[in-house]
């Protein structure tokens, strides 16, 4: 089992994408235990000390990542790629500290709500199919 979570960021938009490779009989109970969170952390505030330490993560996975020559480099194609210049990586401390729990209690409802996202399983549809389908909704495409 194991979890993740990301966003991949575009020019056309970002998407969240969380993932969990899990064996083919536990598929759905990892399916309702990832819907069960997502909605936990779409409908209940985090508290001031969990963004506090959403932003020591934030300011210490930016730093590590720009450590070096090639790290900056890479970090500034990204933003390139995305339309925007080193001022961004500049300002990124004081926009993630002008954060509030409110923005994330009102961004949270916005885009972690199970039932606002698209759920795509991989694996075998004959085994876990029946499974899942009273889970969420189910298109099988082989």
């Amino acid at each position: 089992y194991s979890p993740q979570a990301g966003v991949d960021h575009n020019l056309a938009g970002s998407v969240a994408v969380v993932s969990a490779d899990v064996g083919t009989e536990y598929t759905a109970a990892a399916l309702v235990e990832t819907l069960w969170e997502l909605g936990r952390m779409a409908t209940q505030p985090v508290t001031e000390s969990e963004l506090d330490a959403a932003r020591r993560y934030v300011a210490g996975v930016t730093a590590l990542a720009v450590q070096t020559q090639a790290g900056l480099a890479s970090y500034l194609v990204r933003l390139a790629r995305q339309g925007l210049g080193m001022e961004h990586l500049a300002s990124l401390p004081a926009r993630v500290g002008a954060v509030t729990v409110d923005d994330v209690a009102r961004l949270s409802a916005l885009f972690l709500a199970p039932a606002r996202l698209v759920t795509c399983l991989v694996g075998e549809a004959d085994v876990v199919g029946d499974a899942v389908a009273g889970i969420a909704p189910v298109t099988v495409h082989r």
